[in-house]
C-alpha cells in the first residue's frame, strides 16, 4: 500500500487459482487497520492483475482516491511511512550507515481479506473500433478492458482492429507496475494485429526513457503538451467510422458531456457510448474534475426509495422497467434482445403479483 499524488495504491497477492474478469470489483477487509476498520469493507475496481511465477501468486493492483473515513486514514498512514523512509535514507547517507531492505521499503504492509469479484463486464469484442476517453485516475478504470482486448486480439478472438486511448493525464508519478503493463501490452500487441494506440496529454510532455512518465514505444505512444481537443478527436472518429464502433468514457463532467454531445446524435447499433463509473459507489463531482464519493449526493432519493413510496401495481411495473434499464447499461445488445420478450420475475415480484391477484379476487 502506497500513497503518491494524493492517491491510494493497493497491491494484494492472491492465490494463482483466483480469477477475475475485466470491469469487476472486489471488497477489501483490513482487520488490522483499526477497531472501526474491522466493521468496514472497501470497494475497488481491479485495474491490473499479473502472475508472479516466483511466488506462485496472482498480484492484483488497485487505485482509488481517499475519501472521508478509512481510505483517508490509510492514505495518511502510507504517506507517513514514505516520509519516514525518506528521512531515514537521508540520515543514513549523512551518517554513512547501511540500512536493511525492509527499512528502505516505503510500502505500508497489512494483511487483507478480499471478497469477490463482483459485477459484470461490458463486451467490446464485437466492435471493430474501440475508443477510450479517460481523464486522470479514470485511466486505470480502462486498463482491464484494454488488456482483455489486446489478449483477445493476439488469440484472434475479437473483431477489434483499432484500439485507441485518449488520456488527459495531468502530471503525477506512476507505480512501477504500470511501466511493466505498458511493455507487456505492446509485446502482446505485436503478436496480434497492432491495434493499440495511446494519445497522452499532460502539462509537461516528455520522451526521456529515464522518466517515470515515459513509456514511449515507436509512434504508438504519442505525448502532447496541454489539453486534448476531445470534441475534435471524437468527431473525426465518428466521421471516419468504418464498421461498428464503441466509445467508452471515464472522465469528469466537462469531457464526458463533450463526448456525449458528439456521440448521441449518431448513436445506434453500430455506434455505442459506454460510460464507466470511476469506482463502486464513487462518481465524478459536477462542479470540477475531481471525483467525489457518492455518499455526498445521497440526499437524492434512490430508485428503490422512490419505488417504495408508490402503489404496489406501479412498483411492480417500475421494477420490470428497472430490470430492463439495468440490462441496457450492463448487458450486450444480444442479451437485451433475448431478455425482453420473456421477462423473468424475481421472487419479490412473484410474491407481489400473487398478492395483487388475491386482492383483485377479494375485491
Amino acid at each position: 500500500m502506497s500513497a503518491p499524488n494524493h492517491l491510494l495504491w493497493l497491491d494484494i497477492a492472491m492465490p494463482i487459482e483466483w480469477t477475475i474478469r475485466p470491469g469487476q470489483h472486489v471488497q477489501v477487509w483490513l482487520p488490522r487497520a483499526g477497531s472501526r476498520a474491522r466493521l468496514q469493507l472497501l470497494l475497488f475496481y481491479v485495474a491490473v492483475w499479473e502472475e508472479d511465477e516466483t511466488e506462485n501468486r496472482r498480484r492484483i493492483h488497485m487505485v482509488g482516491q481517499p475519501r472521508s473515513g478509512l481510505t483517508t486514514k490509510l492514505h495518511q498512514a502510507a504517506s507517513h511511512r514514505a516520509a519516514l523512509v525518506r528521512s531515514m535514507t537521508e540520515q543514513a547517507d549523512l551518517d554513512q550507515q547501511a540500512l536493511t531492505p525492509q527499512s528502505l521499503d516505503p510500502t505500508l504492509r497489512q494483511p487483507a481479506v478480499v471478497l469477490g469479484p463482483y459485477g459484470n463486464a461490458y463486451d467490446f469484442s464485437r466492435f471493430g473500433t474501440v475508443l477510450f476517453v479517460v481523464e486522470s485516475v479514470g485511466f486505470f478504470r480502462a486498463l482491464s478492458y484494454i488488456g482483455m482486448l489486446v489478449e483477445a486480439s493476439r488469440k484472434r478472438q475479437t473483431m477489434v482492429r483499432k484500439l485507441e486511448i485518449i488520456w488527459q493525464a495531468g502530471v503525477f508519478d506512476y507505480p512501477q507496475w504500470l511501466g511493466r503493463w505498458f511493455r507487456r501490452m505492446f509485446q502482446l500487441d505485436k503478436e496480434g494485429f497492432d491495434i493499440l494506440q495511446f494519445s497522452i496529454y499532460c502539462s509537461q510532455a516528455t520522451s526521456d526513457p529515464n522518466s517515470q512518465r515515459s513509456f514511449k514505444t515507436g509512434e504508438r505512444v504519442c505525448y502532447y503538451e496541454g489539453s486534448a481537443d476531445v470534441e475534435k478527436k471524437v468527431t473525426q472518429y465518428v466521421q471516419n467510422q468504418c464498421g461498428e464502433m464503441a466509445v467508452a468514457v471515464c472522465a469528469g463532467p466537462l469531457i464526458h458531456d463533450t463526448v456525449q454531445h458528439v456521440i448521441q446524435p449518431h448513436a445506434g447499433h453500430h455506434l455505442r457510448l459506454v460510460t464507466l463509473d470511476l469506482g463502486p459507489c464513487h462518481t465524478w463531482a459536477q462542479n470540477n474534475h475531481r471525483p467525489e464519493s457518492s455518499a455526498s449526493v445521497e440526499e437524492q432519493p434512490s430508485i428503490s426509495t422512490k419505488l417504495g413510496k408508490r402503489r404496489p401495481e406501479a412498483r411492480l411495473a417500475d421494477s420490470r422497467a428497472l430490470q430492463t434499464r439495468r440490462l441496457s447499461v450492463n448487458g450486450s445488445p444480444e442479451e437485451l434482445e433475448a431478455y425482453r420478450p420473456g421477462y423473468q420475475l424475481t421472487s419479490h415480484d412473484k410474491w407481489l403479483e400473487q398478492k395483487l391477484t388475491e386482492g383483485r379476487r377479494l375485491g
